[in-house]
């Protein structure tokens, strides 16, 4: 997978963060029912947790993109 850049989607984005799994999401149904499945073992509440901390991680990616960090 290349680099990440300011154009980088949530998808790629979580390609390459948990890319220590060796896993590539093409989708997000990919990187939902992975992490879901494969990561959180169908614990619910783990998985709720886990998605949450990842769309903020996301979120702060974007941010230092904007202020040129």
């Amino acid at each position: 997978m290349g680099r990440l850049n300011k154009q980088s989607t949530f998808v790629s984005f979580m390609s390459h963060s948990y890319r220590r799994h060796q896993v590539v999401f093409h989708f997000i149904d990919d990187y939902l029912l992975w992490l879901y499945e494969e990561l959180c073992n169908y614990n619910e509440t783990m998985y709720y947790q886990t998605l949450e901390e990842d769309i903020v991680k996301f979120c702060e990616f974007q941010e230092r993109w904007k202020r040129g960090c």
